[in-house]
């Protein structure tokens, strides 16, 4: 016993003035007892402060204080902190003591005339007084609570976040309501913004509601705001919509987060505490794309499916949308052991009767011995290439290795797809094969036009298929987690140079593409997807520097070191001499591609591949410029083999 009161006694200690709360119906016995005290009060005022003869208890006073409760839970003004009150609380309890005032006044006239009675107007100046007093004691007491309290956690509020809520409707209201219930939570409601022009410049809850255009940098430093949430559902913003806005706030300083999903709490309620920071996703600003699951089930079912790379961040996530189709069989090929066991325990977590049989390979796509006898065991109807090598700096230093797996793995695939009589085979690529500039685009290039070679041939019966894009937000060694790892350890943040810009997109939104394409395509083709607008990587640093609570000018430098090897300052998705062709997803386009002489192309990527460790770097770079004549080199040791061309 004596050890629990001292348990409890050190939770007190602990306990700040935030965590003390006043039970609504102590709040409703108060204002009854108000209303009690008035009654008496008024009497006093109209009779020179002298208390009059009358009957008590009074009829009337039971009539007085029924109409007043009645009112009260009419309008429930018990129900708010009176520590938060607002002149929302002020207006409910007008309103309420108003019509207590109205009833009570009809009542006694429609008695009066029942009865043949005069009017006693000598009660009606008692009503009406007691009105005022009422209402001048109720508003009193909540204001000076709100003002002892804010005095008294002045110390405690200092660490707290000024937010604006963007959405002045439902949700908006919803979390106004769960931040003033919460005792621990540390956001501070000084605003709604809200696109609708009738709402702007109105109060919502006693707190003032803007456009987005009133909030500026200068805005948000002089009255010290942290933080912008989002709280409007996603179907009554469009994705451009929000992007803008996420970007503008980021600009000016401002953290952004979102209410989670309304399915996450709708039976719960809402939890301050669920609040998170918005996904750099949003940053895209377009829709995402939507694959139709039913018609890929009809093109997949019963199909035996390889995946190389299937370890990988693509890889990975097209194996994840597979395997909820009714597939035979999925095959996850790729030499990173760790990863690809990781990929298997995941997916028999998940595992139910109708899943594909699954089956894990460890090893290398250059290796064609190995890929026979995988070809020969399952004969897959199905490839999905996303095997390769893809960072830029590392491919420029090793090109052996880069062309070893990029282009002589393709063509292992590719001719063994033939050889199989494999249905479809679809290759991932890369923006960075259009005009190259540097070995890792050069090298995609190459399997792309390889592709396009063995698409000629009739007698070939594999639909071979390429799929074109940029960088994914959140794959392995993406410019978003090595951001990340750096703002974690403090800064600095570095980036290559001030004006270089990306393409982005999503790993779920380039796994759908791949798939997407391989349903679409009947060989040949090259699938590009509309990315929309190109991301400054600055601006991307910004944005995320202000996501994790810091200030890039005080907390995290950003430092320039330089374009590496072979980078381009930006990234293209079609050549000068390609344009787009629609398809019926208008997310995604067909590259209409400059014809290949096919017979000479493949004898060349061959003559490549052959003994690729008998030739020198600078050899086999100069027969890949042979065969991509756009491709120039940049910031590297291989730009000499294009001044030998020019001259």
């Amino acid at each position: 016993m004596i050890h629990a009161t001292k348990q409890l006694i050190a939770k007190l200690g602990k306990m700040s003035l935030k965590d003390y709360h006043i039970s609504r119906w102590m709040i409703l016995t108060l204002d009854i007892f108000i209303v009690s005290v008035s009654y008496f009060i008024a009497l006093i005022i109209i009779d020179d402060l002298t208390i009059v003869a009358f009957n008590f208890p009074s009829p009337i006073y039971f009539i007085d204080i029924s109409f007043y409760m009645l009112m009260f839970f009419q309008f429930d003004t018990f129900s708010s902190f009176l520590r938060h009150t607002s002149i929302y609380d002020v207006t409910k309890i007008i309103a309420a003591t108003t019509l207590s005032l109205i009833g009570i006044l009809l009542f006694i006239s429609v008695y009066n005339f029942i009865s043949n009675n005069n009017i006693d107007y000598s009660l009606v100046k008692y009503l009406i007084s007691q009105y005022f007093v009422i209402n001048f004691l109720m508003i009193s007491i909540r204001l000076f609570v709100e003002g002892i309290y804010k005095i008294s956690i002045s110390d405690e509020t200092s660490s707290e976040k000024k937010v604006l809520i963007f959405g002045a409707g439902s949700l908006g209201v919803l979390f106004h309501r769960a931040v003033l219930s919460d005792p621990q939570s540390k956001f501070t409601i000084f605003g709604f913004i809200d696109d609708n022009s009738q709402s702007t410049g109105k109060r919502l809850k006693g707190i003032k509601v803007y456009s987005l255009e009133n909030i500026t940098k200068k805005f948000i430093k002089k009255n010290n705001i942290s933080t912008i949430i989002f709280a409007v559902r996603n179907q009554n913003l469009s994705k451009e919509r929000r992007s803008s806005i996420i970007k503008h706030s980021t600009e000016i300083g401002l953290q952004v987060m979102e209410l989670p999903k309304v399915d996450s709490w709708i039976n719960t309620g809402m939890d301050v505490r669920q609040v998170r920071k918005i996904s750099l996703e949003d940053l895209l600003g377009r829709e995402p794309i939507k694959l139709d699951l039913d018609r890929l089930n009809d093109s997949l079912r019963g199909k035996t499916i390889l995946v190389t790379g299937a370890a990988g961040s693509i890889g990975s996530e097209i194996v994840r949308i597979l395997v909820k189709l009714q597939i035979k069989r999925i095959i996850l090929l790729d030499q990173a052991e760790s990863c690809l066991f990781d990929l298997q325990n995941e997916l028999l977590e998940i595992r139910t009767e109708n899943n594909p049989d699954i089956k894990v390979v460890i090893g290398d796509v250059s290796n064609q011995l190995f890929l026979t006898k995988i070809f020969k065991e399952y004969t897959p109807n199905i490839v999905f290439n996303a095997a390769a090598y893809k960072h830029v700096p590392l491919c420029e230093n090793q090109p052996h290795e880069a062309i070893r797996v990029n282009i002589k793995g393709t063509i292992n695939l590719a001719d063994l797809s033939i050889a199989f009589k494999v249905e479809k085979f679809v290759m991932i690529s890369t923006d960075k094969a259009v005009n190259p500039t540097n070995v890792m685009g050069a090298t995609k290039r190459v399997s792309e036009i390889y592709i396009q070679a063995l698409s000629k041939n009739d007698n070939i019966k594999t639909q071979f298929i390429t799929t074109r894009f940029g960088n994914v937000l959140g794959s392995n060694g993406s410019v978003v987690n090595t951001f990340k790892n750096q703002i974690l350890k403090g800064g600095p943040i570095t980036i290559t140079h001030p004006e270089i810009t990306r393409y982005f997109m999503t790993i779920p939104e380039a796994s759908q593409l791949v798939i997407e394409a391989g349903f679409l395509g009947k060989g040949g083709e090259i699938f590009v997807f509309d990315m929309g607008h190109p991301h400054k990587i600055t601006d991307l640093a910004s944005q995320m520097i202000k996501q994790y609570g810091y200030d890039k000018e005080n907390d995290i430098d950003i430092v320039f070191t330089g374009l590496r090897k072979g980078e381009k300052l930006y990234e293209e998705l079609l050549t000068d001499s390609e344009k787009n062709l629609p398809t019926h997803n208008n997310k995604i386009f067909i590259s209409s591609i400059r014809p290949v002489d096919s017979i000479k192309s493949i004898k060349k990527i061959n003559d490549l591949v052959h003994d690729i460790y008998s030739k020198t770097e600078m050899d086999l770079v100069a027969e890949i410029k042979a065969l991509i004549p756009e491709y120039i080199s940049n910031n590297s040791i291989f730009c000499e083999l294009d001044e030998q061309n020019n001259q």
